[in-house]
């Protein structure tokens, strides 16, 4: 019914929309939250450094998760 090529295209698409959009998500709550963790206490800013390790991991999985989906697709179609 399918190619196999273009589900696996379609699910590569679908990993990084998730994995990134996630990513812009979590660095869009810290880019709000900037003013607040320089100028208030040191837990907020604990905070906002947890939310930009947070999104810099979500990139970091997007992008293995991206790689092995694409090694997997290529294997498959060998």
């Amino acid at each position: 019914m399918f190619q196999p090529q273009n589900l696996a295209r379609t699910a590569r698409v679908t990993n990084a929309m998730v994995w990134f959009g996630l990513a812009v998500f979590f660095l869009g709550f810290a880019g709000e939250r900037t003013y607040a963790a320089f100028t208030a206490g040191g837990g907020v800013l604990v905070g906002w450094v947890i939310l930009l390790a947070a999104s810099a991991l979500m990139i970091s999985l997007g992008t293995i998760e991206a790689v092995r989906l694409h090694r997997l697709a290529q294997s498959k179609t060998r």
